[in-house]
Order: C-alpha cells, then sequence, then structure tokens
C-alpha cells in the first residue's frame, strides 16, 4: 500500500500551478563520487535507485573509478542535487558533487503518429506531406496511405506545433486527429512507468485542481507529464471538448506498496464520486480501422441512394432513347417539351435526378478539389507562384472537374434549349439526347463504385500491427497471498474479486483477475491452458509449452520449464503456470515488434518515390491534355474538316467535342500508378511479420534486399551459437606451483575478474569456466577494455600488486608478450585448425617503485562456439541463387577459416583479425569491388534507375549480425540484419531484425523482398501501361478509324477498375497460389544434415 495520508481529504491543499504552465526545465549532467561501494551489486542498486527518481533522465554508475554519472531535469538545479546526494546517503554510500556542466536549455524533440482521414492515393499523400513539411519547426514527416496516418518530428511547442500541423491538413479537406506523441529527447527509461488515467465524476471546477494537487504531493513520488482534466487542459493540448479528463502520469512501481493499483485506490478515496481506470488513446490501427469503417458506411450510404436515382436514368436516358423505336407512345410522350422553349420531359427529368447526385453524392471530390485549391492559392502560401501553375490537384480535382463539366454544360445546354423555340422536326430524330445529365450520374455510380471496392479492398490488407496488437489478452489472473487480498482486495477495489484458482497454486496463495492495465513489472500472474502472457517474464512455477508462431514464425510448440523466459502474444499450449513478469505496457517484446513495425510502414520505397513524382505532375499534364482535346475536336468540327455526320443532328459541336474532354478527365487514373507500391509494400510487411522478420527499414530495405550481390556474415552468434560456446581446453603456462606470485587459482580468478565486464560471448565462456574451477575473488583496482583486442587490469592482495591482459594473440604481440614457446605455438595452432577460438592471458608483477617487467604468457584457453545447425544450408542456398558469401570476424585466420570450411564459404571470402571500427570499411571495400550478380541488361537498367544508393553500379551488399561491435557494419552495408537475440545497439541499426535466431529466415527475406518488388514493377507496369494505351483512346485518337469513342461513362468505369485491379494484385500475395502467392520452403533436419555432409566430402576430396 502507498504511503499516503490516511485521510487524504484532510491533505493540506495549496495554490499551485498546473503542469501547463510550470517554468521551463533545463537539462544538467552532472558527475558524483560515490564511497563505499565495493561489488557491481552495490553499484546496480545505487543505478537502479538514481534512475528512479522521476527527474532523473539517465544514470550510469562507474564502480572501478567510484562515480556517477548523472543527467536530469528540472527547473531547480540545488533541489535536484540535494534529492540524489539524500537519496544516496540513505543506502549507507558517501556521495558529493564533483562536476557539473553548464545549465543547457533543453530544446525538445516531438515524435507525434496523426491519423487522416480521405487519402485515396499517392497525389494525397503528396499533398499532405509537402503540408506539413511546410509548417514551421517540422524536421521530418512521412505520410503512409494504407495506414491513414503521418509521423511528424517537429521541434519546439508541442502543443501549438500539433495546433499548426492540425491546421495544414485540415485546410486540405482531409480529416486529421493527434495519436501519440513523445519527446524522444528524452531517454527512455524502462522502470519508469509512464501511463494515463481516466478520472470521472467531477462535479465543480476545483475538482481537477484537487487531483492534480493531490498526485504532486504523492508518496512515492509521481511525476505529472500533462494534463488534461479541465475543458481548458484539453483546448491547449489539442484535444476536442468531449474527449475524457484525462492526466498522464510517470512513477517507478515498487510491488506491491506502489503500483497503479494503488495509486487508483487513494484517488478513488479521494473522494467517492470519482471514477477513476487507465485509458489508453485509441492506437493509430485501431483510428484507422474506425476511419475506413465511416469511409465505408458513408460510401455504402451514397452508393445506395445513387444505384436508387440511376435506375429512372437508365430507363430514360439510354432504354427509351437507344432501344425504343422513335414512333413509340412512350418515347415520344418524353420528347414532348415542357414548360419552356424546346426542353424536353426527359431534359427536366435528367436534370432533377442528376442534381442531388453533382451536389449531394459527388460533394465529396468537389470539396477535397476546392479545398486543395484553396490551400494552394490562399494568402501566406509556401508553393512558389510559378510551380502553382504546373503542379497541383490530385484525383479528386480530376473527378470533380470531369463531373462539374458534365452537369454544367448540360445546364448551360438546357437553357439554351429553353430559350429556343420547339421544332417539330426533332420529333422524328433517331439522334441521342444533347445534354450530359445521364453522364453525370453514370459517372459518379461507377465512382463510387470504385472508391467502394478500393476502400474494402484496402482494409483487407490488414495492417500486420493490429494483428499483433490484438494478440493482447483484456484480463489476467494476478497472484497474491490470503493477507494481502484481505487487505487491499476487497470486492469493490480496481483490483477485482477474489477467487481460487489452479490446482498448481499453493494452498496459502489466492488470485484476483484484474485488467492487464492494473499489473505491473514484478507482479506473479497465473497463465492459463490457451492463455496469453500480459508481458514478458520468467516461469516460476510449472512447465508447459508455449505456441510463438504469431511473433517468430516457427510453427512448433516451445518447451518451457522453471527460469525460462515467455513472451507477451505467445500461446500456452500445456498446462497453467505461474509467470513473474518483467515487462509490461509498452516495454515488451511484442510492444518492440509493433514499434518497429510502425517505424518500417512510414519509410517509403525510392521506387514510391519517383511514383509521388509522376502523380505530382499527373493533373496538369491531363488538365492540358482534356482541354487540348476539346479544342481540337471543336476546331476540326467548326472548320469543317471532319464530317458533320460524326455528331448527331440535334447536337452542336461544342458539346459533341466536350464528350471527349470529360473522358480524358475521367479515365486518367494517378491512383494506379500511386497505389502501385505502398499496397504490395504494405501487404508484404505483414507477411514478413508473419514470418518473424520485422521491416524496420521500410520500403527501402525491401528494395535494396530484392537485389543483394553479397551477404557478408559474422562469425561469433551468427554462423555459431554465440550464445553458449564453452571453454573444452586450457593450459597453464606455469613452471613450480607459482611465478610472480600467482598460482593456477590465481591465474583463473584474474581471467574470471577481467572477463566479467564484456559481454562477448568468448568472455562469457572464460567467466563459467573459472568460476567452477576457483573459490574466491581477487580484488580489481582498475580493468579497462581494448576494443577487438581484449582487457587489462590491475589487481592487488597481500602478495602484491599484478598486472594483467587477456584477450587475442594480435593483443599479446603488441604488449610484447614473452613465453611463446613451440610447444604452446603447435597447442593453439591444433586448437585453431579444428575450428575453436583461442583466448590468451598474460600478466606482469608490478614493482614497489611503480615498474614493471615484461608480460609473460600465463594461460591459453580453447572455446569451441558450436555452428548453428542451418547455417551451412543457409550458405548453399544463397549460393545457389547467384549470391556471393562472405564471412568477417575478429577471430584469428586459422579459426575463421575453419568455421568458413565448415559452412561452404571459399577461404578467399573470409576476412579474419578485423577490428569493430575497421569492419565497416571492410563492407565498403566489398561495396566497391565485389562483383553485381549476372542480370539481363532491362533487369539491371531498371535497379539502377530506382535503386536508393548513390553509386547503383556498385554491388549491393547485406551484412548479418548480433553484436555491438557489428553495429557500424550494419550501418554502412546496403541492408543490415540483426539476428533478434542480438544486442539492442545492433538492432537499431539493422533494417531487418529476424525475430527467430534462425537464419533460414534469411531464406525467406530474400525470396519475399523479390517477390514483393516483382510485384510492385508488375502494379507499376500495368497501370501505366493502362494510362498510356486509355488515354490516347479517350481523346479519339481511333475514332476516325472506327467513328467509336469511349464514353464518359465507360471511361470512369474502367477508371475504376484501374485502381481495384491494383490493390487485387497485392492482396494476391497474400496467398499460396503458384505463381501470384508467396510461399515459403519448411526446411527440415534432413535437408540441412545432408548440405554438411556434401561439405565434408568435398573437404575431405580437396584434402
Amino acid at each position: 500500500m502507498a504511503s499516503t495520508p490516511k485521510e487524504p481529504l484532510k491533505v493540506v491543499i495549496e495554490p499551485t500551478s498546473s503542469p501547463a504552465s510550470q517554468p521551463r526545465t533545463s537539462k544538467w549532467q552532472a558527475r558524483f563520487s560515490i564511497e563505499g561501494m565495493t561489488c557491481s551489486s552495490c553499484s546496480g542498486k545505487v543505478t537502479e535507485m538514481l534512475r528512479a527518481l522521476p527527474f532523473v533522465r539517465s544514470a550510469d554508475v562507474n564502480l572501478i573509478h567510484h562515480y556517477a554519472e548523472v543527467e536530469y531535469e528540472a527547473s531547480s538545479r540545488d533541489h535536484c542535487e540535494k534529492k540524489i546526494i539524500e537519496a544516496v546517503e540513505d543506502m549507507g554510500f558517501g556521495c558529493e558533487l564533483d562536476h557539473l556542466n553548464e545549465n543547457v536549455e533543453v530544446t525538445p524533440v516531438w515524435e507525434a503518429v496523426f491519423s487522416i482521414a480521405g487519402m485515396t492515393c499517392s497525389s494525397c499523400t503528396g499533398k499532405v506531406q509537402e503540408a506539413l513539411q511546410g509548417v514551421p519547426g517540422v524536421l521530418e514527416a512521412e505520410v503512409n496511405l494504407m495506414q491513414g496516418s503521418a509521423m511528424v518530428k517537429f521541434e519546439g511547442g508541442r502543443d501549438a506545433v500539433t495546433d499548426n500541423i492540425i491546421n495544414a491538413v485540415d485546410d486540405l479537406g482531409y480529416d486529421i486527429n493527434l495519436g501519440e506523441i513523445r519527446d524522444i529527447t528524452v531517454e527512455q527509461n524502462n522502470e519508469t512507468r509512464t501511463l494515463q488515467l481516466r478520472i470521472g465524476g467531477f462535479f465543480c471546477t476545483e475538482c481537477p485542481k484537487n487531483v492534480l494537487r493531490f498526485l504532486e504531493q504523492y508518496d512515492p513520488p509521481i511525476k505529472i507529464e500533462r494534463s488534461y482534466l479541465s475543458e481548458e487542459d484539453r483546448k491547449n493540448g489539442s484535444k476536442k471538448k468531449n474527449d475524457p479528463a484525462t492526466v498522464v502520469i510517470s512513477y517507478t512501481p515498487q510491488v506491491p506498496f506502489h503500483t497503479v493499483r494503488t495509486v487508483i485506490e487513494d484517488l478513488e478515496a479521494l473522494n467517492p464520486a470519482f471514477e477513476v481506470s487507465v485509458y489508453h488513446e485509441p492506437s493509430i490501427e485501431e483510428r484507422a480501422k474506425i476511419v475506413r469503417g465511416k469511409e465505408l458506411k458513408q460510401l455504402y450510404i451514397r452508393l445506395a441512394v445513387c444505384f436508387i436515382i440511376v435506375i429512372p436514368s437508365f430507363l430514360i436516358g439510354m432504354v427509351w432513347m437507344s432501344f425504343v423505336p422513335s414512333h413509340n407512345k412512350q418515347r415520344m410522350y418524353f420528347e414532348e417539351p415542357l414548360w419552356a422553349g424546346s426542353v424536353r420531359r426527359m431534359d427536366w427529368a435528367l436534370l432533377i435526378l442528376s442534381t442531388p447526385v453533382m451536389f449531394c453524392i459527388a460533394d465529396v471530390y468537389h470539396k477535397r478539389a476546392i479545398s486543395e485549391v484553396v490551400a494552394l492559392w490562399r494568402p501566406g502560401s509556401r508553393v512558389p507562384m510559378g510551380r502553382r501553375f504546373y503542379k497541383f490537384g490530385s484525383m479528386n480535382l480530376l473527378v470533380s472537374l470531369g463531373v462539374s463539366i458534365a452537369y454544367f454544360s448540360s445546364l448551360a445546354l438546357l437553357i439554351k434549349a429553353a430559350c429556343t423555340p420547339y421544332d417539330m422536326s426533332h420529333m422524328n430524330e433517331n439522334g441521342h439526347v444533347s445534354s450530359f445529365f445521364d453522364s453525370t450520374i453514370f459517372l459518379t455510380f461507377f465512382l463510387l463504385i470504385g472508391r467502394t471496392m478500393e476502400t474494402w479492398s484496402k482494409a483487407k490488407t490488414a495492417s500486420a500491427v493490429r494483428g499483433l496488437t490484438e494478440l493482447r489478452p483484456s484480463e489476467v489472473e494476478l497472484v497474491v497471498d490470503t493477507v494481502d487480498t484481505a487487505e487491499s482486495s476487497s470486492p469493490d477495489t480496481p483490483t477485482g474479486k477474489e477467487k481460487n484458482i489452479f490446482q498448481e497454486t499453493p494452498p496459502q496463495m489466492r488470485t484476483v483477475k484484474i485488467s492487464v492495465d492494473l499489473v505491473e513489472a514484478g507482479d506473479v500472474v497465473v497463465i492459463p491452458p490457451e492463455g496469453i502472457p500480459v508481458g514478458d517474464g520468467k516461469i516460476v512455477r510449472g512447465t508447459t509449452s508455449f505456441d510463438e508462431a504469431a511473433l517468430t514464425g516457427e510453427a512448433a510448440p516451445q518447451f518451457k520449464k522453471e527460469g525460462d523466459e515467455i513472451l507477451a502474444g505467445t500461446v500456452n499450449k500445456g498446462k497453467a503456470v505461474h509467470v513473474k513478469l518483467q515487462k509490461v505496457a509498452g516495454n515488451s517484446m511484442l510492444d518492440q515488434i509493433v514499434r518497429v513495425v510502425r517505424e518500417g510502414s512510414t519509410k517509403p520505397a525510392p521506387m514510391e518515390r519517383i511514383a509521388d513524382v509522376i502523380t505530382g505532375y499527373f493533373v496538369p499534364v491531363v488538365t492540358l491534355l482534356a482541354i487540348s482535346t476539346w479544342i481540337v475536336w471543336l476546331s476540326l468540327g467548326y472548320t469543317g474538316a471532319i464530317s458533320k455526320h460524326w455528331k448527331p443532328h440535334d447536337d452542336t459541336w461544342a458539346a459533341w467535342a466536350l464528350e471527349f474532354a470529360i473522358a480524358v478527365f475521367v479515365i486518367a487514373c494517378p491512383c494506379g500508378i500511386g497505389l502501385a507500391a505502398p499496397t504490395a509494400l504494405f501487404v508484404g510487411t505483414g507477411l514478413a511479420a508473419k514470418y518473424g522478420i520485422l521491416a524496420k527499414g521500410g520500403g527501402e530495405a525491401f528494395q535494396e534486399a530484392s537485389g543483394l550481390d553479397v551477404v557478408v556474415f559474422d562469425k561469433t552468434g551468427t554462423l555459431t551459437m554465440g550464445h553458449q560456446p564453452l571453454v573444452t581446453d586450457y593450459e597453464l603456462v606455469i613452471e613450480g606451483e607459482q611465478i610472480n606470485g600467482l598460482d593456477e587459482q590465481k591465474i583463473l580468478q584474474v581471467a574470471s575478474k577481467l572477463e566479467e565486464v564484456t559481454a562477448h560471448p568468448l568472455g562469457r565462456a572464460v567467466v563459467a569456466f573459472c568460476e567452477e574451477k576457483t573459490t574466491g575473488t581477487i580484488q580489481a583496482v582498475e580493468v579497462e577494455e581494448v576494443p577487438g583486442r581484449g582487457l587489462r587490469g590491475t589487481f592487488e592482495d597481500d602478495e602484491g600488486r599484478v598486472q594483467a591482459i587477456i584477450g587475442n594473440e594480435a593483443f599479446m604481440v603488441e604488449s610484447g608478450v614473452a613465453g611463446w614457446t613451440q610447444k604452446y605455438q603447435n597447442l593453439l595452432q591444433k586448437w585453431k585448425s579444428e575450428a575453436k577460438s583461442v583466448v590468451l592471458m598474460a600478466s606482469r608483477e608490478v614493482q614497489g617503485d611503480g615498474t614493471a617487467v615484461p608480460f609473460e604468457l600465463r594461460a591459453i584457453f580453447a572455446v569451441a562456439d558450436p555452428l548453428r545447425p542451418e547455417a551451412a544450408y543457409v550458405v548453399k542456398e544463397l549460393q545457389k541463387t547467384g549470391h556471393d558469401v562472405w564471412m568477417i570476424s575478429g577471430d584469428n585466420p586459422t579459426t575463421a577459416k575453419a568455421v568458413a570450411r565448415k559452412v561452404g564459404i571459399k577461404e578467399e571470402n573470409v576476412l579474419a583479425g578485423v577490428l569493430p571500427n575497421e569492419k565497416a570499411d571492410k563492407i565498403k571495400y566489398l561495396q566497391q569491388t565485389a562483383p553485381k550478380r549476372p542480370r539481363s541488361k532491362i533487369a539491371r537498367k531498371l535497379a539502377n534507375a530506382l535503386s536508393s544508393t548513390p553509386n547503383a553500379h556498385r554491388a549491393i551488399v547485406a551484412m548479418v549480425g548480433d553484436g555491438i561491435n557489428d553495429a557500424p557494419a550494419l550501418t554502412n552495408a546496403d541492408v543490415g540484419i540483426a539476428i533478434g537475440s542480438g544486442s539492442d545497439v545492433a538492432l537499431g541499426s539493422a533494417k531487418f531484425i529476424l525475430v527467430r535466431s534462425d537464419l533460414t529466415a534469411l531464406l525467406t527475406l530474400t525470396s519475399l523482398s523479390k517477390k514483393v518488388f516483382n510485384r510492385v514493377f508488375f502494379n507499376f507496369f500495368w497501370a501505366s501501361i493502362y494510362n498510356i494505351t486509355m488515354v490516347p483512346v479517350a481523346m479519339g485518337f481511333f475514332y476516325p478509324i472506327a467513328q467509336a469513342r469511349l464514353s464518359p461513362v465507360w471511361a470512369s468505369a474502367a477508371m475504376a477498375g484501374s485502381s481495384l485491379s491494383v490493390v487485387l494484385s497485392s492482396l494476391l500475395l497474400k496467398t499460396k497460389w503458384p505463381g501470384v502467392g508467396f510461399r515459403t520452403k519448411v526446411v527440415t533436419e534432413a535437408e540441412m544434415k545432408k548440405v554438411v555432409e556434401e561439405i565434408e566430402a568435398e573437404g575431405r576430396q580437396q584434402v
């Protein structure tokens, strides 16, 4: 239970400013010296305590040098320093301020996600992106057509810039709402939880203020990030008036005393009328789903009304006028004049029917077209004057122009007819009606059909993120002891009702069913059969199997026992187990996957940028063609260059030529070109996530992966297992019982102490081996890591001071180590030829006057890192498809080449002894020197034209790695691919992440990327050919030959079919149909073993 006042209503409430009006904070960096820390446990506790302070943004404690680097943000420097020193001293350590940097003003950089409704093609997204980038303060903006969202990075005032962004998009005629927003300049603290509380039951204007004051005085401390409790707060925070009253808080959970459950209980105790719950803003996927639903509903209504109008229009304008004899009484009745001049009943009927279609059904096109034009020409527009004439409009403008011209030209003809006396001779003509009112109706009808089917198809692409977020359960069984349940979990509290649970639960334990929002890291929960964990954690009781297919693509359930890690989003396929949660509420593996997929979905492929350029100039070009078409045909008609029999008797040349222009406006379709890449990439990203591949680099990464020439593997942790290397052999270089005060125990203790500070797999293997062989420890005075070489340190005990180094052979040579006899050189060569890595240790005694003798070799270790069983198979398959496979390693050349031989990599393709900072240089070297895969001349030219690399003629190189030292190479490679079990730095540097530590996913990635981009090329080709062929048809190029032309009605149907066919083409990727769908091959153990045997046989033949 939180140590809040027992009677909250008696808390002294002092006037305080709201969070929005608090003074501007500053960022400080300080170094504190800390005395009394003796081990890593001490430094770990100090680090944990510092990071838990609400104003601290980062804290790093150095055990060897006894200091802490702390970065904090606050308005009062002295107050924070005092709090830090007091907190450290309360733990029993001495603490004082050593150094403080100058006051640095914080310039926050925000990353916001907005949902945008109404975008239909890349022309729309281009307009929106241009508007976003024109907002002062915006640094970067990416618009996602398929999700109907935009990710914007901006600096400056959060609320002011957000309002400007919303206004800029709203001016274009699109609906926009703020989804998520975060300050990316603040380092995220995984131990601190940030959430939004919804508080209902306010009955006066003082209620929000009382809640804020109560939270500000809460103990343990709670930080109020933002408040939307009052109407004024919601208005200032870009919220709507009817949005719920919420407050965003951050705190450090201390289970079971300080949790979200206790905070809610205390808030509700503040006033019985208050109702408090955890509130989640709708995610971008949920907003997209809602927007798609509303859009479809509106389209269905418009389509239904239009269909009702189409029926009489079809009968009057087409059936009676085209298929009924001219002497038929009903037809003659419709052709009789009515009310004014020679306007026939048919014309009045079609006017009445088309008017609601024009202004009430097709208004969605008109409104957005007008908004685009107004935004372009409004005062203060940032678009250069000249550019406004050659780059404007979207599909909405083309449709609006086509429909409007058909309607208003018909209205002009009707007015003219109303002023013309009726001529009886017209009753005997078989010509069609000299108006386009029926075209207005049918144009709108077919356009609505196309738009409805297109929207429905886009919704069916089903965002990969939406599928992942649906893996979260809504409730969970929390394990509590009987006493705690009785005291704090009454039936009326937010934690729910107490009840008995599974037989696996001890008799003294009970559970309560609570919302998943109320669990904290550190809670123990029960995962029942077929249950889904609410977060990542470790099993503390029971054994079972979990289906991880949703995250990793692994079909077979994975056996889990006590101590094993389980992940959110997996499914328990066995018995109920107890799990202690370690990561919840946005920090789990599932949440990281969601963030990566979202980030990738906003990054367009280079080919998309080409499509954006084309569609950006598409509307002006089509407008020019339509006007030119009308003028040319009009001139030909009035000059007599064409036969007068080409037009109906009761038609004018102006109206007859106008039908060509309307058809050009309607049939030209930038949507197909604009949708060619986004739809295929959207489906491809979902398929990749299904198979455990996260496309962090988005469309650009897919495009580069589809044209790989070279694949470079790191050795340790990539081709080898990495996480479980073992010391198989070791040799002490020692004569007698000891040399220079070091016996066998001391040598192994020093080796263990040195390797403790590194996360390298070889170092961990040495530590595990030494700890088994020794008892006790030795005091380290100083330990320093030498990148790419090893570690050096100074140790002290009762017998004196010793300096020691441990690492690879190059480190020993550079340090001038003595003791290299032929015996040990032969032993090292033998181990390396067996594909074992070697670790060497040397030491020297430090004299009293500070002088030291040369280092002498003391111990050598052989570490065997087992190869991944699929490594050889993956290498061979890549070589079959024409990829040049290389291996890069910091290990010695003998060991590296031995590993390469085992997996089938040519020895000349091995780069060994490479330092971490040199790996990036080796990648650049391969990019310039490695040969490109053989391709057809057309494919090569197309790839060069669309490639995003500065030198498209060079090799496209992928780097596959997992370690921190691989990060520079992953960044410099065209396609960085990180193994999911790798370090956070490696994952952050990669463009693709393989969630499973299984290299066969790499084969899935290469085949999927090729399939996706083949579909992109097909879509682009189809959409381009459609426009290239259909626009001339609509212009009447073939009319002189066959006197047949494409009417505006059928042109609209063809346009709808163009964009719809592109979407359906992309959707076919989700099928497994031969030739059109995507299928991945399941690799068996027998196939892997066969490849290994073939490689071994080839090796024996070469010997």
